[in-house]
């Protein structure tokens, strides 16, 4: 993902987000929940286990970066593959060989699942599971052509959709389907060079997301209803992180901006969503808007940008976070359960 806009100071003053704890600094997660960040009005099945979801953080980092066309890339996805299935989803692949703007080919992998796929009201969760090839944002010159881990960008919101859809097999949601795209070469992309043409701009932004363009183009509701919505989670387990409402979901699904926070809410984590209007990032979210899913984007961003370890050698194991990786989980299960 790529940052358009750093910051939009603004509040916006939707019922969910009245909460005098909105805009306070980020602290514990787990302060509201502390054994196990369960709801009152939850199933006691239902809980978000955070050492879990640290669990497949660390199990994708194991492989290496997950660089397109690498075996660690290729390992990875037979794991994930693997894991989804033996919680129950229904899961297809896509693969086609595609060629990034710096002249790489490789096969590109799309992991699909379902869950409960009779139902007709539908929700999708979303995430990368590709690491960026270049630590071009690392502040040593010599790590900009190495691969990051992508601990953070890519294996947390993989992570939280992992441990989401142990909890759905463990105690379903009876009236709601809930699918899930892991895209590929998300990360593949680079900026525009300063003196660039405006259609050099337009193709070095659609250098990004490069798995959910295809995905789309593919036409993936033939078969199965479109959902109603869709989550994109990026960047979901830094420390003491804090997810402003990203700009373009404001614009383009401010009704689903709203069941985030009032999800939220009810989940006791408003200290990790804010209702500020934070940057405008070109993300995977961007191509599902326009093709008519209204999608939020909850990550990580702040008045100065990203994480710090974003796009450098330090996204590592070492600085992600269980009780970030719980706050969005818990609120993601809120969510869904306000949903059925």
């Amino acid at each position: 993902m790529r940052l358009l806009i750093s910051s939009i100071i603004l509040f916006i003053g939707a019922v969910a987000c009245s909460s005098a704890t909105d805009n306070k600094p980020a602290t514990d997660a787990t302060k509201n929940a502390p054994n196990s960040h369960q709801s009152p009005s939850e199933s006691s099945a239902m809980t978000f286990n955070k050492d879990s979801a640290y669990k497949y953080v660390a199990d994708q980092v194991a492989f290496g970066p997950r660089v397109p066309g690498s075996p660690a890339h290729k390992a990875c996805a037979k794991y994930l593959i693997d894991r989804l299935s033996g919680y129950g989803v229904n899961v297809e692949t896509q693969r086609t060989d595609l060629t990034d703007i710096s002249g790489n080919t490789f096969e590109m992998i799309n992991i699909i699942g379902h869950i409960n796929p009779e139902a007709s009201k539908r929700i999708l969760l979303l995430a990368h599971w590709d690491s960026r090839p270049w630590a071009d944002n690392d502040p040593d010159p010599a790590n900009h052509k190495t691969p990051i881990d992508g601990a953070n960008d890519g294996a947390s919101g993989v992570a939280v959709i992992l441990e989401v859809a142990r909890q759905l097999q463990l105690s379903s949601l009876d009236n709601l389907g809930v699918d899930i795209l892991l895209t590929d070469a998300e990360d593949s992309g680079l900026s525009a060079p300063e003196d660039a043409t405006p259609d050099q701009v337009q193709q070095y932004e659609n250098s990004w997301c490069l798995g959910t363009q295809h995905w789309i183009k593919s036409n993936p509701w033939r078969d199965t209803p479109r959902p109603q919505f869709a989550i994109l989670l990026d960047m979901v387990g830094g420390r003491d992180a804090t997810f402003p409402i990203e700009y373009f979901s404001y614009q383009y699904a401010p009704d689903i901006v709203n069941l985030v926070l009032e999800a939220s809410r009810k989940a006791g984590t408003t200290d990790r969503f804010p209702t500020q209007i934070g940057g405008a990032i070109n993300d995977d979210h961007i191509h599902l808007n326009s093709a008519g899913i209204p999608t939020v984007d909850i990550i990580q961003t702040s008045h100065s940008g990203f994480n710090p370890t974003w796009h450098t050698i330090q996204d590592n194991l070492s600085n992600i976070d269980r009780a970030t990786l719980a706050a969005v989980g818990h609120t993601i299960l809120t969510l869904l359960l306000q949903q059925q």
